[in-house]
């Protein structure tokens, strides 16, 4: 019998002596990953055996009683999403996990174990939601100095003479091809020493 009231007596002293303790920074998801919320008890104390709940300021997160879940009180906002690590209640663990996040998901929760003999029963964890977009443009790099080189109608103006020649011998003479292409943009020396050495190379092809 003495034995159990020191038991008794010890327990009792360990969880008055732990402390709910939540995280003093906040934190950051994206839109649709999961997220962890931090929160234990410190020193670690056994509370499976405990009611634990946590909340979004009136809002029911996630309540555990009678060593399991009960989603019947939490609103319908977090059914199934929700969860806690019941085999790490053991160390005073009361973490929570909250998947597929929204940005209604946003805000300060707060975990909560009413029936903790402890002065500080509250943990409290601030959420940040972020949208996917921001998260994408935060590893993107920028390109504001890369020109693209410009189309002149239907052919580049890095396009080879040849290339022109050939897919069009059949519908242009070569002096119609020469005056297309410089008319619609400025021909550099080296497609100018192109467009005529294509000339006599191909002259008497046109020419028949």
């Amino acid at each position: 019998m003495k034995l159990l009231l020191v038991l008794m007596s010890s327990l009792s002293l360990v969880d008055a002596d732990s402390d709910v303790i939540g995280s003093d920074k906040p934190v950051t998801v994206t839109v649709s990953d999961n997220v962890i919320l931090p929160c234990h008890l410190e020193p670690p104390f056994n509370v499976r055996n405990l009611t634990v709940e946590w909340k979004r300021g009136e809002t029911i997160v996630h309540i555990y009683t009678n060593r399991k879940d009960d989603p019947g009180r939490q609103d319908k906002n977090f059914r199934g999403r929700t969860s806690v690590f019941h085999e790490e209640m053991i160390r005073g663990n009361i973490s929570l996990k909250l998947t597929s996040i929204t940005e209604l998901d946003a805000g300060s929760y707060t975990c909560f174990v009413p029936k903790l003999q402890s002065q500080v029963r509250r943990g409290f964890v601030n959420l940040t939601v972020e949208p996917v977009e921001q998260k994408k443009d935060k590893g993107s790099p920028t390109h504001k100095n890369n020109r693209q080189p410009e189309n002149v109608g239907e052919y580049n103006v890095q396009t080879p003479v040849s290339l022109i020649l050939h897919y069009n011998k059949k519908l242009l003479n070569i002096e119609s091809i020469i005056c297309y292409t410089v008319k619609k943009a400025p021909i550099n020396p080296p497609y100018t020493a192109n467009i005529r050495q294509t000339i006599s190379g191909h002259s008497e092809a046109f020419s028949s």
